[in-house]
């Protein structure tokens, strides 16, 4: 599933709009449990969040 999210960034020095900010929204499952990660704008659009999103495993 994939989806397009509104980023309200226009902020050069910290990246945040009070308008936005939720820039980034992952839901990942396998069937039995799920986990939902989300950003606030200032940080999570970064090389380390996406590491952590796609090295995630249900143990």
């Amino acid at each position: 599933m994939k989806a397009v999210q509104t980023c309200g960034i226009s902020d050069k020095e910290t990246g945040f709009h009070a308008a936005g900010g939720e820039c980034f929204w992952a839901v990942i499952s396998n069937w039995h449990a799920s986990v939902v990660a989300d950003t606030q704008g200032i940080i999570g659009n970064d090389p380390e969040t996406f590491h952590i999103i796609e090295t995630l495993e249900f143990l």
